[in-house]
């Protein structure tokens, strides 16, 4: 290999776990498995199964109850727009937060530049999983500038806002 090759950029797997990625190399990747999620933590793939269906139908009652706000509350056009399953860009990671939503723009965000307003995580299972989304990913997001972080916990039937 000479100086001016690059590595090919991979596809993104089971096996991809605990791979070392620079974030523009992890932005390219067009490859992927469709049975699992991959997360780039300060330049290492996490690689985790899709969303069960106890976080999915949550999810998606979330959805429809913010559009519902959107189009029938009198602040609802405050709700710029809300996507799920979009990655928080940091300056070493790639977080995946469960839904993303903007609010107070005045105007369509541009998802690629604009960091979202509030991010929304629905607490996985394991004892892992839950120090992550407790305590590492809102470090992460309040370094980026997420204002609001939403952390939802079925387990305990309740949601907290930080």
């Amino acid at each position: 290999m000479t100086l001016t090759d690059t590595p090919p950029i991979p596809r993104l797997g089971r096996h991809s776990n605990g791979m070392r990625l620079e974030p523009a190399d992890f932005d390219a990747v067009t490859q992927w498995d469709r049975n699992h999620r991959f997360e780039l933590v300060h330049g290492v793939v996490v690689v985790s199964p899709i969303a069960s269906e106890g976080e999915a139908d949550p999810n998606e009652e979330l959805a429809f109850l913010l559009r519902l706000y959107q189009t029938q509350h009198p602040r609802g056009a405050a709700l710029d727009k809300t996507l799920p399953e979009r990655y928080i860009h940091l300056a070493d990671s790639r977080r995946r937060a469960d839904r993303v939503i903007w609010a107070g723009l005045g105007r369509l965000p541009v998802p690629s530049v604009d960091v979202p307003t509030i991010a929304v995580e629905f607490v996985s299972k394991s004892k892992r999983d839950r120090q992550r989304d407790f305590v590492e990913k809102r470090h992460d997001y309040r370094e980026v500038g997420v204002k609001e972080y939403w952390i939802v916990d079925a387990k305990l039937a309740q949601v907290l806002v930080l």
